[in-house]
């Protein structure tokens, strides 16, 4: 089987395809450890990558929209809650 190279500028990991080939290596190459307690498997799997494609898998989906709706309880102080929680 030849070998592809391509460029990190043009690997778009959005792409339905690139998503598709990532998770089938990952489930092919992953090691089942048994199963946790509501019967689902465990999968072990070792990933070593390059820094840029790293860095492309951890800012996969940043660029989505937001679409709930904004929650006020989203914007509040964590201090007042405990402030409240405390008196």
């Amino acid at each position: 089987m030849a070998e592809l190279s391509i460029p990190p500028a043009f690997l778009d990991l959005e792409h339905p395809t690139v998503l598709r080939a990532l998770l089938r290596h990952i489930v092919e190459h992953a090691d089942c450890h048994g199963v946790d307690a509501y019967g689902r498997p465990v999968l072990r799997f070792e990933f070593a990558c390059e820094a840029w494609l790293l860095d492309k898998l951890a800012a996969l989906g940043s660029g989505d929209e937001d679409l709930e709706e904004d929650d006020p309880a989203e914007d509040d102080d964590p201090k007042e809650d405990i402030d409240a929680v405390l008196a």
